[in-house]
Formats: C-alpha cells, sequence, structure tokens
C-alpha cells in the first residue's frame, strides 16, 4: 500500500459506526511532483478501495487531501534540516 500509495501518505483516519474518514497528504518536496506523481485521484481511490477491504463494502468512506498536513511536513522537514546545520557549525 505505502508504495503504490508514494508520494502521498495517510494522514488519520477517524472511525465512527458505519462511517471511515480519512485524510492523505503528499511527502515530497520535488518541484517536478506534478509531472512525476500519480494525480490525487489515484491516491484517493487507492485509499478508498483499502479502507473498503479494511473496514467492509458495506462502510461508508471518505477520503480527503490534507494541505495543511502537508505544509506542516514539509516544515517540520526544512527545521530539521536546519537545526541540523546550526548544531555541526556550533560543535566544530
Amino acid at each position: 500500500m505505502d508504495c503504490a500509495l508514494y508520494p502521498y501518505t495517510i494522514g488519520n483516519i477517524f472511525e465512527e459506526k458505519g462511517k471511515v474518514y480519512a485524510t492523505y497528504h503528499s511527502r515530497t518536496e520535488c518541484p517536478l511532483s506534478a509531472e512525476i506523481i500519480q494525480p490525487r485521484q489515484q491516491a484517493e481511490q487507492l485509499i478508498h478501495d483499502f479502507l473498503k477491504r479494511t473496514y467492509g463494502e458495506e462502510t461508508e468512506v471518505a477520503v480527503r487531501h490534507d494541505e495543511g498536513a502537508s505544509r506542516l511536513y514539509h516544515f517540520a522537514r526544512r527545521a530539521a534540516a536546519k537545526s541540523g546545520k546550526i548544531l555541526s557549525s556550533v560543535t566544530r
């Protein structure tokens, strides 16, 4: 599932009786992502099918792309990289 979904990742899954709601986001910073990654509709369909198999065909499934989670993921990666550079310059 992770390989087929890449570069997207499932963020959160919320369960209610007979309903499942999932969010997903992109985890790539590639500037060519629009040209080389699968469309979001394909990612949504993969997640939808996975949740139907997992929770049952009778379960109502909703899947939504979460831009906020994507931005937060990229911000955290940049901050971690920057802090590593700062720490390495201090320890020299």
